[in-house]
């Protein structure tokens, strides 16, 4: 007899490890898939540098507004940003266009925290489109530091906004956060 009750505690035991195990497993994996956004991957797939369309004066070079845009468009952010962060301190009515293509030229440099300043700066100074654009902006940078619960709530608000430049993709990525 006390053999019967050794084999059926034993079994018993076995079949509660085997179930904590498999309780383990799931809860492991779900975790997993549930945290495996790729941030980086998906700022690379999403970002495009914003176009940057400021100069009034065509082809002026002593217009430093011009050779900063000039510079921006041709890659060369490290003279396109202390031109716009010049103007963004002295021309306020022109803030958000500024600030997203200083932001830009930031993001571009791997310079998120900074790039994320400016971009608030946008959404809270800037007219409706550039507070979109500066929200989508700031959602991908985020996306980039791993930051994928507020990228998230970025994306769901641009996607739900017919009126938000980025709409069509925030739809998308929202899929695929």
């Amino acid at each position: 007899m006390a053999k019967k009750e050794n084999s059926a505690s034993w079994n018993i035991r076995t079949i509660l490890l085997a179930v904590i195990a498999g309780l383990l497993l799931v809860t492991l994996i779900f975790k997993n898939f549930k945290g495996s956004v790729d941030g980086v991957a998906l700022y690379q797939e999403y970002f495009q540098k914003y176009p940057l369309n400021l100069s009034k004066d065509a082809a002026n070079p002593n217009n430093r507004i011009y050779t900063a845009e000039t510079a921006y468009n041709e890659g060369k952010y490290d003279i396109a940003l202390p031109i716009l962060e010049s103007f963004i301190r002295t021309q306020g009515n022109v803030r958000g266009k500024l600030g997203l293509g200083a932001a830009c030229c930031l993001l571009e440099t791997g310079k998120d925290a900074e790039a994320i300043a400016h971009l608030d700066q946008v959404m809270e100074n800037g007219l409706g489109g550039e507070k979109t654009q500066a929200k989508w902006y700031k959602a991908l940078a985020l996306l980039r530091q791993n930051k994928v619960e507020p990228a998230k709530e970025l994306v769901r608000q641009l996607s739900v906004d017919i009126y938000a430049v980025h709409h069509e993709q925030a739809k998308e990525l929202i899929k695929k956060l």
